[in-house]
């Protein structure tokens, strides 16, 4: 690298160039720097050519130190089998060829080698092996683990054809055998060890990857665990898999257990199955005889996973395999579970099922849980296995769902959690698993074993609760606040406390939710059920004082979330969030975003049920009452009529409509006013969900404003303010009221009343449908809340818009006009006299319970064919203009169908069925208590109709006439009686009706109120007339005063009079019997009364549209009682003026 020429010390180098030029300080610099550098680099490459040097060096040396050994190894190899010199049958001489081997061992030069010495340490196991009792007892320990190890790296290549694998697989045999060891060594314990080191070893080295792939490849697809005696190589595998899996590994470091479960989770359960995995080796480990070592497998298995959970997704692809394998081998090896293994097991559970794909067959779980009539008919589809023998995801995913519906599995989880001694993490867990089933995997509770069981377990739900109640959480003061009341607050919660109580509260109301259903109001009030000789077991897990405090708790929490969903500022994501995320993974803000907006998403979810719960009980009250006075009002509400109201869209826009709760984000359960509307403020939403979700804590007063203000404003702009304008003449023959209303107020009529089509509300096309085909029209679309009808025929619909004004033109029996013109009065009588004969059940379309009360009559069909329909359709909107114009009809309807008009679903439940036959529902609650032999009642799935004397034999469902009812399906019996008397008989009854009324009256606006408010609105209250409020709100006219002699002699009167008696001149002077809702300050035109003159022969008269009374000068009391009885009773009309 470096020449000589023969100089010993340095010369200074002279330059013949004279003095340089002085040199710049950069270029200095630079300069030194360049020769910085040169030197750092020739540094280096001296370096690198080192190193070059003393690879190439070792590598040269150890090649040719491997093939010397190599040579040496052949050469002992060739004198032991010529019988030579050299002895095979030796201790050291082993060891000497096993130490040559593992040195110079290439697997592609020696595989051979490997096998010779594979078959003399075989021959002479216990030679070798005594070894291990002397001085190289360390260095032939590691001989064996060096020995096995290629064992393993052999067996990889199990697909080559050219290698015999009986070999490799005998020397695996033998020296993981304890058979081998202890003869020589005679101490088991030592010998446990060995073998401990020995399989821990093997097992950081592919141990079980060279199982897997030798059972795929020398096993066929098609062999199943009957298959393991005719099979010899089947049964061989399968000890070798369960070898490793019985030691506890306590000589070797720590976590040696924890791999070795590891390593044969990865490798055999972790993917997806092969055939020989899923008909072999998992029911092989699923058999008691095998032993397989099932509690500790699961430790390890949840600590596997939670080691994971920093880095996977919430679905992992490998979570449907394990939980298969845990679900299958788990029905075996539950009963033999200790306390703390249930408890892992319930982890494990926990674990997976919330990684686990959603089924597309829970997909749709929900969709079939539905009330459907053809429900019997359609079979349950589920995916099948595929016919290719691959195992999909969905396929298993599904087999879990099923395995974990077992009732070995339901009762193992049940017997953890109904015991006294329940843990809270037992039912927190629980909890979990319930939550998750729900919501993530969609299933209902009638369709899971484990949820229905859990729903009518009083014990459970109790604990459930109690649970809830006394979850606490430290807040930033220190102090420990509960968190159901940090919920009410609307204060925000951490990850971990959400975490905590939302499963558990999700899993209390769904549960209790779908309890109420089957617990009937005899067995809710805890009345004794009036079953002869029979005694019934509750199911209602709380009194009657404990429902009080415990609804109150629902109702706040529902008012808290609505807070959480709209609070006053912004929200932040709060550093303990941050951290949270973090610890399960989250890094980029997307993800931390998709996390909130999970967290978001689980609060809608348990607002949801939590609401339907609130309702449910909220509905028993009103049925019948259990709660104090004004329980379900909150006082954390101040909601006001003139505040909401302002929020009215005119209906050309967008009539208001309620947006569903279920979306990611705020709850949006607000009502959408327009689309062009400004957004609304924090208040106003929170207002406007309330009123959609939970109306009932707003007094019913202020609701009766808010609607009124509605109506009047929307009224403003279809009307507008002058009394005179544009509005609908007809003429009417006052003995055929409802003919000739119906003939010219009906869609069918063609009057130039101006285009207008029937509106049908989007939520009942489906059962638009069901209609006869002489109603079912083609359909237009419109921007409107509600989808646009039209009927087929020539030309376009025209139908009478109800919301303009009617005048009305009374004709009287002999044909002649009837006196007076109609300002409102005279329309008003003729509606509430239209109304009276429509509803009147000797007009065949409404019959009336034992009670009197008013529903839809299932004959109305048989009386008028196909179009019976279309009468509904217009007596709905003949109530709905009722309501429109603030008239008070008195029409008392039966609780069931109010229900009907104001739910979200057409359908009502069982316990509605009081109210329609007090009969029927006695005797199906005989049924249901009934002890006895069902089947000998003589009972099947049919009903018997008895309409105008001619006997119907409905079927319930299909076939229903040929199936018995017995104590296994009288539950299904009950409901689909009850359902069929309740909604199929009068399901298109129903529909035209809410159809009619829904085109005068927004639905939502009527669903503020529940059915007896709704009767209240209606027909208004059952109370006195309150004279002095009468009195406080009259006006006098034509000289009259309050302090007028005739008005005091009127008063003393109308005080003498019976409550009945007031009533007729209240209707005589305003056309309705019932005072107004807010009192008489609401009614419009105020009460008058004007001078009548001063003719003591002329009767008191009257003029509705102004609410006038014409009073003559009557000074004498007695003459004026005469007077005004016989004017008031004599009801003849406005002829009287």
């Amino acid at each position: 690298m470096f020449s000589f020429e023969g100089d010993f010390k340095t010369r200074p180098k002279v330059s013949l160039g004279g003095a340089s030029r002085k040199e710049e300080k950069a270029s200095l610099l630079h300069r030194t720097q360049e020769e910085r550098r040169k030197r750092e680099e020739e540094r280096r490459r001296l370096k690198n050519a080192i190193i070059i040097q003393s690879f190439i060096r070792g590598y040269r040396d150890r090649k040719q130190q491997h093939a010397i050994q190599r040579s040496a190894f052949d050469r002992c190899a060739s004198a032991s089998q010529s019988g030579g010199t050299f002895s095979i049958a030796s201790g050291p001489n082993l060891t000497l060829l096993v130490r040559q081997l593992l040195f110079f061992y290439k697997q592609n030069e020696d595989s051979k080698r490997l096998i010779w010495m594979y078959q003399n340490l075989i021959k002479h196991s216990s030679l070798f092996v005594q070894q291990l009792d002397g001085s190289e007892r360390l260095t032939c320990l590691f001989q064996i683990k060096r020995l096995m190890s290629l064992c393993c790296r052999l067996l990889q290549n199990c697909n080559d054809d050219s290698l015999n694998v009986a070999l490799p697989m005998r020397m695996l045999e033998v020296f993981s055998s304890e058979n081998t060891y202890l003869p020589v060594l005679q101490d088991a314990s030592y010998v446990v060890s060995i073998i401990e080191q020995i399989l821990h070893y093997m097992i950081q080295n592919g141990y079980y990857r060279s199982l897997y792939l030798l059972i795929n490849s020398k096993l066929p697809s098609s062999i199943e665990y009957s298959d393991l005696s005719r099979v010899p190589i089947a049964n061989i595998l399968l000890e070798n898999v369960l070898k490793p899996l019985h030691f506890t590994y306590n000589s070797c470091p720590e976590g040696a257990r924890q791999q070795v479960f590891s390593a044969f989770t990865e490798e055999f359960l972790a993917a997806p199955f092969t055939d020989q995995i899923f008909h072999f080796i998992i029911p092989a480990l699923a058999d008691a005889h095998t032993v397989f070592p099932y509690e500790p497998f699961l430790s390890a298995l949840l600590l596997l996973e939670s080691r994971r959970s920093g880095t996977s997704s919430r679905t992992s692809s490998r979570a449907p395999w394990l939980f298969f394998f845990v679900l299958t081998v788990g029905e075996q090896y539950l009963g033999t579970l200790s306390e703390e293994g249930l408890l892992v097991y319930l982890r494990v559970l926990q674990t997976f099922l919330s990684q686990l794909p959603v089924s597309p067959a829970s997909t749709s779980c929900q969709d079939s849980a539905s009330d459907s009539e053809d429900e019997g008919e359609e079979a349950d589809k589920q995916p099948s296995a595929p016919e290719d023998g691959r195992l999909s995801v969905p396929y298993i995913t599904e087999e879990c769902l099923k395995k974990l519906d077992t009732k070995q599995q339901t009762n193992t989880l049940l017997n953890l959690v109904w015991r006294d001694s329940a843990s809270e993490e037992a039912l927190t867990l629980m909890a979990s698993i319930g939550h998750t089933l729900m919501v993530q995997h969609r299933m209902v509770v009638p369709k899971v074993r484990l949820l229905y069981s859990l729903a009518f377990n009083a014990r459970f739900l109790r604990h459930l609760w109690f649970l809830i109640s006394s979850m606490t959480t430290r807040m930033i003061t220190g102090s420990v606040v509960p968190l159901l009341q940090v919920i009410s607050r609307g204060s925000p919660m951490s990850l971990e406390d959400s975490s905590r109580i939302i499963p558990l509260f999700y899993l209390f109301s769904s549960l209790f939710s779908h309890s109420l259903i089957s617990i009937h109001d005899n067995e809710f009030f805890g009345d004794p059920i009036e079953v002869v000789g029979q005694r019934q077991s509750s199911m209602m897990p709380f009194t009657l004082e404990e429902l009080i405090m415990l609804s109150r708790c629902l109702r706040d929490a529902c008012l808290g979330i609505i807070k959480l969903a709209y609070p006053e500022t912004k929200p932040e994501v709060r550093e303990e969030y941050i951290t949270a995320f973090q610890s399960i993974g989250v890094t980029t803000n997307s993800e931390m975003q998709q996390c909130i907006q999970m967290e978001q998403k689980r609060w809608i979810q348990l607002f949801k049920v939590i609401t339907n719960l609130v309702k449910m009980l909220k509905s028993r009250d009103t049925r019948r009452n259990f709660c104090p006075p004004n329980h379900w009002l909150s006082e954390q509400e101040d909601i006001k009529a003139d505040k909401v109201t302002q929020l009215y869209v005119p209906a050309s826009r967008h009539v208001w409509r309620f947006r569903r709760m279920g979306r990611i984000g705020p709850l949006q359960s607000s009502l959408d006013v327009g689309l062009e509307s400004p957004p609304l403020s924090v208040s106003e939403e929170r207002q406007l969900a309330i009123l959609t979700e939970l109306p009932f804590v707003v007094p019913f007063e202020e609701r009766v404003k808010i609607f009124q203000r509605l109506i009047y404003a929307d009224k403003q702009e279809v009307q507008g303010d002058g009394p005179f304008l544009d509005g609908i003449n007809v003429t009417i023959r006052r003995n055929y009221i409802y003919e000739d209303a119906y003939d010219k107020l009906s869609p069918e009529n063609e009057m130039s009343f101006g285009e207008h089509r029937i509106s049908i509300p989007a939520n009942l096309e489906g059962d638009f449908c069901d209609w006869p085909l002489s109603l079912q029209k083609p359909m237009t679309h419109s921007c409107s809340p509600y989808c646009r009808y039209s009927y087929r025929g020539t030309g376009v619909v025209k139908e009478p818009d109800l919301k303009k004004r009617i005048r009305v033109h009374l004709l009287n029996a002999h044909g002649l006009d009837e006196a007076g013109i109609d300002g409102g009065g005279i329309f008003r009588e003729f509606l509430n006299e239209l109304l009276k004969s429509g509803f009147n059940p000797n007009q065949g379309f409404f019959k009336t319970t034992n009670e009197g009360l008013l529903y839809p009559s299932p004959a109305a069909q048989m009386l008028v064919g196909d179009s019976f329909a279309r009468h509904y359709y217009f007596l709905g909107r003949m109530l709905g203009k009722a309501l429109y114009e603030n008239m008070l009809v008195e029409l008392p309807f039966a609780g069931f169908f109010l229900s009907k008009l104001l739910g979200t679903s057409a359908d009502v439940d069982i316990h509605h069925l009081a109210s329609l036959d007090p009969e029927v529902y006695k005797n199906l609650l005989f049924l249901k208590s009934y002890e006895g032999d069902v089947e000998e009642l003589g009972l099947n799935f049919t009903v018997v109709n008895n309409d105008l004397g001619e006997a119907q034999v409905v079927e319930l469902k299909f076939g229903g006439k040929d199936i018995p009812v017995t104590s296994a399906n009288r539950i299904a019996y009950i409901h689909l009686v009850a359902d069929y008397r309740l909604n199929r008989q009068i399901r298109q009854h129903c529909l035209a009706f809410r159809q009619g009324l829904a085109n005068v009256v927004n639905l939502e606006w009527l669903r503020m109120f529940d059915q007896q408010e709704i009767q209240v609105l209606i027909s208004g209250a059952q109370v006195p007339i309150s004279l002095e409020d009468l009195k406080s709100f009259t006006n006098y006219s034509g000289g009259y005063s309050a302090d007028h002699p005739v008005i005091k002699v009127f008063w003393r009167v109308v005080e003498g009079f019976t409550d009945e008696e007031k009533r007729k001149l209240l209707k005589f002077v305003t056309s309705c019997s019932r005072p107004p809702l807010l009192g008489f300050k609401e009614l419009y035109p105020a009460f008058c009364i004007h001078n009548g003159g001063s003719d003591l022969e002329r009767l008191p008269t009257a003029s509705t549209c102004m609410n006038l009374l014409k009073l003559p000068e009557f000074y004498d009391e007695t003459l004026l009682r005469s007077k005004l009885l016989y004017a008031i009773e004599c009801a003849a009309g406005f002829e009287l003026s």
